[in-house]
């Protein structure tokens, strides 16, 4: 039955693209609706939206706290050089930016690979799943930490190359921007956004690997909340932090391709390849 539902499910999302392109909207629409409404009936006994909500609400919490804005800074120093992510809302150019970066020879793009959420796994392990050991850092146990992410993201790595960068391509990390800022101050984000009605309607009509925080785009209200809560807690991270971050929008790659990837390289301090053209 569950293999019916997906063949059903796929011709429908067929149908919902099919009458989008003929710009019967209203029809596409319903479609699209039809055909998420089937996805939740496949995945609901093994998603919880909620879930995606809570772990945001839990962090908006506890980095509103003043505490927070009084850390006290520490040699962030390492072997490693700072890592460098690309984040940003689903759907809103993130794999348009690794396409474009990975071309460039120096440049290699880990994509959407679990490493932070295993990071914070292997740490919570430690620390009792409680955000508070984050008030008690200190340069051995940020040490620790760091190495546990290096070994982590190293795994995804074929041949390290002390030459190349290497950026952690997933967009949702921006949820755990907070936890990463606190091991690793001098870490370089790569936000990027689109008008957020685009990027919104986009999660809606994109049949998404069903997982908790997916799970929000099976309808568009749901979509919207979802959006508007990644975009606070960003903002709160932004407004508590002095993150070393360059936010892209999608819109500029599209209309001014050149200037805008300048405008990233020189964020990474990478000079401009013409394989970037390519």
């Amino acid at each position: 039955e569950k293999s019916e539902n997906i063949k059903e499910q796929s011709r429908i999302v067929i149908l919902a693209k099919s009458y989008d392109q003929i710009g019967e909207f209203e029809k596409a629409f319903e479609y699209f609706e039809k055909a998420n409404e089937i996805s939740f009936n496949i995945n609901n006994k093994f998603i919880n939206k909620k879930k995606a909500l809570k772990m945001i609400e839990k962090r908006t919490n506890f980095f509103k706290d003043n505490k927070v804005k009084n850390w006290k800074q520490f040699n962030s120093k390492s072997k490693e050089s700072s890592p460098i992510f690309i984040i940003g809302f689903p759907r809103s150019g993130t794999t348009l930016l690794d396409t474009i970066l990975r071309s460039h020879p120096l440049i290699e793009v880990i994509e959407e690979k679990p490493i932070i959420g295993n990071w914070i796994k292997e740490i919570q392990k430690e620390v009792d799943s409680d955000l508070k050991y984050l008030h008690n850092i200190n340069e051995n146990s940020a040490q620790k930490f760091r190495k546990m992410y290096f070994d982590l993201r190293n795994k995804n790595i074929k041949k390290n190359n002390g030459k190349k960068i290497y950026i952690d391509k997933m967009p949702l990390n921006i949820i755990y921007a907070g936890e990463i800022l606190r091991i690793f101050p001098d870490a370089k984000f790569i936000m990027a956004l689109r008008h957020p009605c685009d990027c919104v309607l986009s999660c809606f009509m994109q049949s998404f690997k069903m997982n908790d925080a997916m799970s929000n785009f099976l309808n568009l209200e749901d979509s919207a909340n979802f959006y508007d809560s990644v975009m606070k807690i960003w903002q709160l991270y932004m407004n508590t932090f002095s993150i070393n971050q360059y936010t892209v929008k999608y819109e500029d790659v599209v209309t001014n391709f050149e200037k805008s990837i300048n405008n990233i390289l020189d964020f990474l301090e990478v000079a401009w390849s013409k394989n970037i053209l390519k």
